[in-house]
């Protein structure tokens, strides 16, 4: 290109074009895409900051409990120098890796406040709600990356006034487990196949199994039988070599060695005189008369989850109301509309296994199988005795948004091309 010549730019971004190659951005275009993403992240921000007010308040409609009392003074003795947590006997799910340190930090600002249970409990379901709208954008951009955020997070962003709030915004549980792992997936969706994402796979899921047993049910284990049966599938039906899938099996490596890991880590903490835990006792398994009211409980969770929870609208409900006050019919509407959310989750749980061995989307399959794994463990366990016990399976919530925000806008798309073709073909 000649220096001062009018028509260079345009003369060199033709000559790109014609030989196969992408045309160079000019400063224009280089100053809006900047422009762009300056305002993606300012809106992010703002989202985020509207949406914690939102939850803190939803979060104050249910009071503290000694639940939330216990992480709470947990925290705060790891806070004054007591890591291991010397002295306490921590129940079969710990925490002491996720939410411990969380409110350890938010006691740092705050000190040690009932309040803390529900800043942190609002924190961790904002951070969530965004991590599932990111999660679910995949590599897409521009209009459908905005439409797959907005599926993904529009599930989750309004809980359900009443047991719904108390279960995702309360004491730390289950959900706040899903956040670490979102992120984990959030790499493994985008990172390029290197050696180090195996690495930080194994030990992000290593830190987290320490704190909850059941990121085994929901990534370790899901993540490990994905990766497994593609190299089944390679080496016995495409006849590849074993060296060719490194990536896979580093991937099963880094599962399998995360419970390992997690397992020597909290021996560790007993040897050194840190925390006890206490026997796992939902561990055994239920009788086979007791399968079909687990199953009622399952579903009735998960329906709950979802926020479409028909049943317990009156205020003398057997679990509460759940309306926080609100009339009846307003609730019942917008139990309506969480159960659109719900069908569109249901609907990209069952196309996730169509991508089951497609190479360019692991994070899908192992979402849809970290759900079928986590239900089954919990139906054939002794714990799936009520609807509270259903918190056990409460990844289900984000898992399942992320997968409608990943599989439907796409499907949803062809939709008007489909009818138009059906309308054609009867002749109308």
């Amino acid at each position: 290109m000649v220096r001062g010549f009018p028509g260079a730019s345009r003369q060199s971004s033709a000559q790109d074009a014609r030989a196969g190659l992408p045309a160079q951005e000019t400063t224009g275009e280089a100053s809006r895409r900047r422009l762009s993403r300056w305002m993606w992240l300012a809106g992010s921000v703002l989202v985020a900051v509207v949406l914690f007010f939102v939850y803190l308040r939803l979060s104050r409609t249910y009071a503290a409990t000694s639940d939330g009392a216990d992480q709470a003074l947990q925290g705060w003795d790891m806070l004054h120098g007591n890591w291991l947590l010397r002295g306490w006997t921590l129940g079969d799910v710990t925490y002491y890796t996720t939410e411990i340190p969380e409110y350890a930090l938010v006691e740092l600002f705050r000190g040690l406040r009932a309040d803390d249970v529900h800043i942190a409990g609002a924190a961790t379901y904002t951070l969530l709600v965004l991590a599932a709208g990111l999660l679910a954008m995949g590599r897409s951009a521009g209009r459908e990356g905005l439409i797959r955020f907005a599926v993904a997070a529009g599930i989750m962003v309004a809980p359900q006034l009443g047991n719904n709030t108390h279960l995702v915004l309360s004491q730390p549980d289950h959900l706040g487990t899903a956040l670490p792992l979102l992120l984990v997936f959030l790499m493994l969706d985008r990172a390029p196949r290197r050696w180090y994402v195996p690495v930080v796979v194994g030990a992000v899921l290593t830190w987290v199994v320490i704190a909850d047993r059941v990121a085994l049910l929901t990534a370790a284990v899901p993540l490990a039988v994905v990766c497994a049966a593609r190299v089944l599938l390679a080496i016995l039906k495409h006849r590849k070599p074993l060296a060719s899938q490194w990536y896979e099996l580093s991937l099963v490596a880094a599962s399998v060695l995360s419970f390992a890991a997690a397992e020597l880590a909290v021996r560790l903490i007993s040897v050194l005189h840190g925390y006890q835990v206490t026997p796992v006792a939902s561990a055994k398994l239920a009788s086979a008369h007791h399968l079909p009211h687990a199953i009622n409980v399952a579903v009735l969770g998960i329906v709950d989850m979802y926020g479409a929870d028909f049943v317990h609208l009156s205020n003398d409900a057997p679990f509460g109301p759940q309306l926080g006050g609100l009339p009846v019919a307003v609730g019942a509407a917008l139990a309506a509309v969480h159960l659109v959310g719900l069908a569109l989750a249901v609907w990209g749980f069952f196309r996730a296994f169509r991508y089951f061995f497609d190479p360019g989307d692991l994070v899908s399959p192992v979402l849809a199988t970290g759900i079928v794994i986590n239900v089954a463990a919990f139906v054939s366990s002794i714990i799936s005795a009520g609807i509270w016990d259903a918190r056990e399976i409460v990844a289900v919530l984000p898992f399942g948004a992320v997968l409608a925000g990943r599989m439907v806008p796409s499907q949803l798309a062809r939709l008007p091309r489909r009818a138009k073709q059906a309308l054609a073909f009867v002749g109308v």
